[in-house]
């Protein structure tokens, strides 16, 4: 691989198939789609050690697009944060660290997902009485 070749020239010396998208898929995926990125792409974004499409590239709450000079955070997984989505006067989930910005849970002055608002032991979604211990929160018929 010391040479350098145009995508469409890049075929296989026996059948004459092209090779460039086969490889491509394993050495260049989107962090979003995991498609294959073509990394001489102009419109190939570079963040949180992985490529993306242009329209992949979006905040991880929201959906909202990102442009490599939009102010954009990383959610803490290699996701990215629109500026309004990581803004302090966010709460923050107690149980998954990430800002909470829909209708959710609030126990003890505890702000949580209602989708992270589950069982330690059965991870069911908790309704009704339940027990905190530790940061964890349990159905009582599950601490029997």
């Amino acid at each position: 691989f010391d040479n350098v070749w145009h995508k469409e020239c890049f075929k296989c010396a026996e059948c004459g198939a092209r090779l460039f998208s086969s490889l491509l898929s394993d050495m260049s995926a989107c962090g979003y789609c995991k498609q294959g990125v073509d990394p001489t792409d102009a419109y190939v974004l570079r963040a949180f050690d992985n490529v993306w499409h242009k329209e992949c590239f979006k905040c991880a709450e929201c959906g909202a697009r990102l442009f490599s000079f939009s102010k954009f955070f990383d959610r803490g997984d290699g996701f990215p944060l629109c500026n309004n989505c990581n803004s302090s006067s966010s709460p923050t989930c107690f149980c998954c660290r990430r800002p909470i910005n829909v209708e959710h849970v609030i126990t003890n002055g505890k702000h949580v997902h209602n989708e992270c608002f589950k069982c330690a032991k059965c991870v069911a979604p908790l309704q009704g009485d339940f027990f905190e211990d530790g940061g964890q929160f349990w159905h009582l018929s599950c601490i029997s």
